[in-house]
């Protein structure tokens, strides 16, 4: 009888035993394909990161560019202007003399 309660007991435990190790293989499985959708996510997160930084360089190059452009075109701008209003000066005193203006 006592070899009996051993043998139920050995056998209980065994069972408990397997269902456990049941238990964390389903968990394990479970983390498995968490940390394999996680890197996934990490990766396309990642080449998102990517295109963005090469967009925002491409956007970057483009405002510089047009702000070297359009100060060089008011540079020029101004440069006209005052060849104009020189010229005018000139003129003006050629004709009506310096007290003109």
């Amino acid at each position: 009888e006592k070899i009996d309660r051993m043998e139920s007991e050995c056998i209980r435990i065994l069972n408990e035993t397997d269902a456990e190790i049941e238990s964390l293989r389903h968990d394990l499985e479970v983390r498995k394909r968490q940390a394999k959708s996680a890197e996934e996510r990490y990766h396309d997160t990642r080449k998102k990161v990517v295109d963005l930084e090469g967009e925002l360089r491409q956007m970057h190059k483009k405002a510089v560019s047009k702000y070297v452009n359009l100060t060089l075109i008011q540079s020029d701008a101004w440069y006209l202007v005052e060849r104009i209003a020189s010229k005018t000066v000139g003129n003006a005193e050629k004709r009506w003399g310096r007290h003109y203006y």
